[in-house]
């Protein structure tokens, strides 16, 4: 919820709120903006609900004008007990105005907030001056103060609502409010009212010298029907600029249902009554009553209706949060799975990547070894040539005869582990033979006499049998043999 509005309900007016509304569900997108009792259109069925309590109003109205002149038992506890009641209705209808304006920041609803204050200031000393309320006589001047105070009372507040319609409510401040600005603005206003009061409380106490004379006793003289008549045309005047604009909001809707209560409240007690405690006394107070609690039950509608959405809104957000948490929870099951998905492909890559570096590795080494393998079988060549055609040579005695033998022997040895390398090179096959072990250990051992010299005897010892035959190279044999 934005502290700047509230969250209009999808229903099909303000008072639907009295039937619950259209509930709101997570399918529902809240629309959040400033919706306050002088923004919000009256709908179709507000105005049926305004005018059938009107319509009840003006038949109770045309009911009880033929017998206003009825004396009925006075009760001199009635005056305190009901405009107590307007005093507290009051007090409550401008704070909770003074609240919407301190939101808001609507001028309008500053000045209609300042009638309800106006109300309240000019009640309190109308009850103190009543003939019979405190004192047989009133406490604060009597029965004209109060004739005149009446007057006040009803013809200013219609000025007050005059005021609040042409300063146009609709117009919401969209600003960043200042509570100091607003706190000021609000004492600025209780403190002006509060004197305006005083100022016609006083005006009201000299009656005699400044105002003329309204009431004989209990009875009206000709000139509080001017008076009261001059306050009932205010009231008429203030419906007609209300019903003058451009589109009604629901308090625009109230304050007309509220002002015709008012021109009737003024009618019975003043107009065609004839004196106190008459029936039309009594039944205006009455419809005072219910002119000063329309608005107010309004606003306390409208309350009970903020907290019905606040409490909506607040559902719709704890559902919100919980689908992002099931949101939030299947992502993180699903980038865990992911993420256990990408750990075991870098695995495979890398291990793709060492097979692939090895085999690279292996490939150049085949290609180094078997271009050593080549120069080298190259160089066997011309030694086992040389060693042949010395070997042919008719001159040569037996030891040297034996000497290029061994020479040929270890030189084609040389020829395949050549032949292995270019093998491993994989240029040429390996060609497995089945190799006598005991000729080749017999033959290591001439080259092994030749190099350890005669101090040293080398004497074989083959357990009296021969070795198995195995089928390989037979370089694979005779480095082992020579490393021992």
């Amino acid at each position: 919820m934005s502290s700047e509005g509230i969250a209009k309900p999808p229903s099909g007016g303000f008072f639907a709120e009295l039937r619950g509304g259209a509930p709101t569900t997570a399918d529902t997108e809240p629309h959040y903006q400033h919706q306050f009792l002088s923004t919000e259109i009256a709908s179709k069925s507000d105005r049926r609900l305004a005018l059938a309590v009107l319509l009840l109003s003006a038949l109770g109205f045309v009911a009880a004008v033929p017998f206003a002149r009825t004396m009925l038992v006075q009760v001199d506890a009635f005056i305190p007990a009901y405009e107590a009641a307007l005093v507290l209705i009051a007090a409550i209808t401008a704070v909770m105005l003074f609240g919407q304006f301190r939101w808001s920041r609507s001028p309008a609803l500053l000045v209609l907030a300042a009638g309800y204050l106006y109300d309240l200031f000019l009640i309190i000393p109308h009850a103190l001056s009543f003939p019979g309320a405190f004192s047989p006589s009133g406490l604060l001047g009597g029965g004209q103060t109060a004739a005149w105070l009446f007057c006040f009372w009803h013809g200013g507040f219609p000025l007050f609502v005059m005021g609040y319609a042409a300063l146009n409510a609709r117009e919401v401040r969209s600003h960043r409010s200042n509570d100091r600005i607003d706190r000021a603005l609000v004492g600025l206003t209780v403190l002006a009212t509060a004197a305006l009061a005083t100022g016609l409380t006083t005006l009201a106490l000299s009656n005699g010298s400044l105002l003329p004379t309204l009431m004989d006793g209990n009875t009206h003289k000709p000139a509080l029907t001017i008076a009261v008549s001059t306050t009932w045309v205010l009231g008429l005047v203030a419906i007609a600029v209300l019903w003058r604009q451009r589109s009604h909001t629901v308090l625009d809707l109230w304050l007309m249902v509220m002002l015709c209560a008012w021109v009737f409240d003024i009618a019975l007690s003043a107009v065609f009554n004839h004196q106190r405690f008459d029936l039309g006394f009594y039944a205006g107070r009455a419809y005072g009553f219910m002119a000063a609690s329309f608005v107010l039950g309004a606003l306390l509608i409208e309350t009970g209706g903020l907290h019905s959405r606040l409490a909506a809104a607040k559902a719709l957000l704890d559902e919100y949060a919980h689908r992002l948490e099931d949101r939030v929870r299947e992502r993180t099951v699903e980038l865990a799975r992911a993420n256990e998905t990408l750990v075991a492909e870098t695995g495979e890559r890398r291990k793709t990547e060492a097979q692939l570096h090895q085999a690279q590795k292996m490939e150049a080494l085949g290609q180094l070894t078997g271009g050593l393998a080549h120069d080298f079988n190259n160089h066997l060549g011309i030694i086992i040539g040389n060693l042949d055609m010395l070997g042919e040579d008719p001159g040569l005695d037996a030891e040297h005869k034996e000497l290029v033998d061994d020479g040929l022997a270890a030189a084609f040895s040389g020829a395949d582990l050549t032949r292995r390398l270019l093998a491993f090179a994989r240029r040429q096959p390996l060609r497995p033979e089945r190799i006598d072990a005991n000729r080749l250990v017999g033959e290591i051992t001439k080259l092994l006499r030749r190099t350890l010299g005669e101090r040293i005897l080398i004497r074989l010892n083959l357990d009296g049998g021969r070795l198995p035959r195995e089928r390989a190279t037979s370089t694979r044999i005779t480095p082992p043999i020579t490393a021992r």
